[in-house]
């Protein structure tokens, strides 16, 4: 019977980003840790902290067209140099439902023991990044006949702001014991 525990565990991810996210970064691995209290025999309430780190990103392979106000000259350039390097810290504060019920009664009042079970989850809180891009040519640079001067490039920038978020996902929570359970998850966190 887990109801009314609370336990506290780590968490090991691959995150794969997706949508305009997938153009400037690679997938990436990340950890994190996280308290949790299972207030029924089909919910779990999780507080969780994680910590991604997208290094490098992508933008050195992007492409840009120049000169810029003259469609009908484009080339497309690439900023060889151009690297960015994101972080995000995220506290979220989850919610699990199982489908199956982790503390049935058998008639004669014995608890039978729950190997596995699937589950639904859902969540949000506040994801907490900084984003530092440099390395990239000006591509605003006027067309006076010469090359596109590859060394004039743009001042180093970093953006940091709180973005509040939410996700939904499932998994499958596997009970090795009484004190300790290994779950598989996948979500969609959406900023």
């Amino acid at each position: 019977n887990v109801v009314g525990k609370v336990g506290i565990g780590v968490n090991g991810m691959f995150n794969f980003p997706v949508q305009s996210m997938r153009h400037r970064f690679r997938a990436t691995e990340t950890w994190g840790i996280f308290l949790a209290y299972a207030n029924g025999p089909r919910s779990t309430v999780e507080l969780e902290y994680h910590r991604i780190r997208y290094d490098p990103g992508k933008l050195q392979e992007s492409t840009f067209f120049w000169p810029e106000d003259q469609p009908a000259k484009w080339q497309n350039y690439r900023s060889p140099l151009a690297r960015s390097f994101m972080t995000v810290n995220a506290f979220t504060v989850n919610g699990l439902y199982h489908f199956v019920n982790r503390a049935p009664a058998e008639p004669e009042g014995l608890l039978r023991r729950v190997l596995a079970g699937p589950f639904l989850m859902y969540g949000g809180g506040f994801y907490h990044y900084n984003n530092k891009m440099s390395g990239f040519i000006f591509g605003g640079q006027p067309d006076t006949g010469a090359p596109l001067d590859e060394t004039l490039v743009l001042a180093p920038r970093s953006d940091t702001d709180v973005a509040w978020g939410f996700y939904v996902g499932a998994g499958v929570e596997v009970l090795i014991n009484d004190n300790t359970a290994i779950d598989l998850r996948g979500r969609y966190h959406m900023m």
